[in-house]
C-alpha cells in the first residue's frame, strides 16, 4: 500500500494542478489570444477545448461521478459485489501481487499463532480467514474449513480450493509441514518469507514507478507551458513584425 499511496498522491496533485491551470489560468489568456486573431497552436486549442467542455458539462460530470461512486459503494456492500471486487483486486496488474502476498502472510501468521497456542484447527481456520480482509479468499477458506471438518488435510484442501491464490511452493511447504507435524513452524516460515517478498516487490515497484511519474509530470508541465507561452511568443512576433 505504501508503494501505491505515494504515486497516487503525486499523480493526484499533478492532475489537480493541471485541472486548475486549464479551468482558471489558461482561460484568462483566451480573450487576449482571440483579440489578436493569431492562429493558436495545437496544445492551446486542445486545452481551451477541454476547458469549454468541462464548463459546459460540469454539472453532468459531477452527477456522473457521484452516481458512479454511489453505485460502486452499494455494490461492494453486497456479498457478491464484495467477492468480485476483491477478486479483481487480487488479479489487478500492479497492486494484485502485493495484495495477494499480504493476504497470504496475514493468513499464515494468524493461523500459526492460533495453532501454536492450542486453538482447534477448525476455529483457527475460521478466524484466520476472517482476518485476511478479502471476501474472495474468505470464500476459499470456508471451503477448506468444510474439507478439514470432513477429515481432509489442510494442504490438500488448499491445493483444491486456493491454488489460484497460494503459489505452488507455498502449498508444498504447507504439505511438508503438515506431514511432519510441524505446521505452525512451517506457517511462520511462510509468513516471514512472504513478508520479505512483499518488501522486495514494493521496493522494485517504487523504483519502477518513480521515473514513470517523473515523465508523466514532465509531459503535463511541458504541455501546459507550451499551451500558455507559445501563443504569447506568437503575439510578440506579430507585434514586432507589425
Amino acid at each position: 500500500t505504501q508503494a501505491i499511496r505515494y504515486p497516487m498522491i503525486v499523480i493526484g496533485i499533478t492532475l489537480a494542478v493541471g485541472i486548475y491551470a486549464v479551468t482558471f489560468i489558461l482561460p484568462r489568456f483566451s480573450s487576449l489570444f482571440s483579440s489578436t486573431r493569431i492562429a493558436l497552436p495545437l496544445p492551446t486549442r486542445i486545452l481551451l477545448g477541454l476547458d469549454v467542455f468541462i464548463k459546459a458539462n460540469y454539472s453532468y460530470i459531477i452527477v456522473g461521478i457521484f452516481a458512479f461512486l454511489t453505485a460502486f459503494l452499494l455494490i461492494i456492500r453486497t456479498e457478491r459485489g464484495r467477492y468480485h471486487w476483491h477478486k479483481f483486486l487480487l488479479s489487478a496488474p500492479i497492486i494484485g501481487p502485493i495484495l495477494t502476498k499480504m493476504a497470504i502472510s496475514r493468513f499464515c501468521h494468524v493461523l500459526e499463532t492460533l495453532d501454536r497456542t492450542g486453538v482447534p484447527i477448525l476455529s483457527a481456520l475460521q478466524i484466520a480467514g476472517n482476518t485476511v480482509g478479502n471476501a474472495f479468499i474468505l470464500d476459499r477458506v470456508k471451503n477448506i474449513h468444510l474439507d478439514v471438518e470432513m477429515g481432509k488435510q489442510i494442504a490438500k484442501s488448499l491445493n483444491i480450493h486456493a491454488a489460484d491464490v497460494f503459489p505452488a511452493h507455498v502449498l508444498k511447504m504447507i504439505s511438508v509441514g503438515e506431514d511432519a507435524g510441524a505446521l505452525d513452524d512451517m506457517l511462520k516460515e511462510i509468513g516471514d518469507m512472504t513478508d520479505e517478498e512483499t518488501k522486495d516487490h514494493v521496493l522494485r515497484l517504487t523504483a519502477t514507478l518513480e521515473p514513470l511519474i517523473t515523465v508523466f509530470m514532465g509531459i503535463m508541465i511541458l504541455t501546459l507551458s507550451l499551451a500558455i507561452f507559445l501563443p504569447i511568443w506568437d503575439m510578440y512576433e506579430a507585434l514586432a513584425s507589425g
